[in-house]
Formats: structure tokens, C-alpha cells, sequence
């Protein structure tokens, strides 16, 4: 299926996949559940979930940042900036 040909990994694993359309307005999520398959699905009525880029087409998430980014909350990464005190 779609998760061992593009991800490469077992969905029998636990982990949950998470795919979105091109439009980004509709996410599903896969996961097993020891007896079978969870399929999770939202579509937004209006807007589109903000993705974080990605050079390989796949990103792994923590519960909390898939949590945050399927409420609407935009990610970014955030870096320090140091300056140099006279």
C-alpha cells in the first residue's frame, strides 16, 4: 500500500500516518490499532493546514507538533540570535 511504498516503513508498526491533499485542505490519518486499521479524516471548509517544507516529501512529527498543526497552529522553527555585547 501507500505506506510501504512511499514511506518505507510497516504500518503495522503503531506509528500514525499522516497524509494531506495536494490542496491541503484534507488530511488522513492511518494507524493500526492490534486488531485493525484507524482511518482519521478532516476537511477544512475554508483555509489550508500549514505544512512544514521538507526536501523528501516525508516528515516525522511528535503527538504534540501533529496535534498543534491539525488545530490550525502554523510551525516554525525558531532559532536564537546572539549579538555581541560591546
Amino acid at each position: 500500500g501507500a505506506v510501504e511504498e512511499y514511506i518505507q516503513q510497516e504500518p503495522e508498526s503503531g506509528h500514525a500516518f499522516v497524509f494531506f491533499g495536494r490542496s491541503r485542505k484534507m488530511v488522513k490519518i492511518l494507524q493500526w490499532q492490534g486488531d485493525g486499521f484507524t482511518i482519521w479524516m478532516k476537511r477544512l471548509e475554508s483555509g489550508a493546514f500549514h505544512l512544514p517544507k521538507s526536501a523528501e516529501g516525508r516528515i516525522e512529527l511528535s503527538s504534540r507538533e501533529l496535534a498543534a498543526l491539525l488545530s490550525g497552529i502554523k510551525p516554525h522553527r525558531y532559532y536564537k540570535r546572539y549579538s555581541k555585547k560591546s
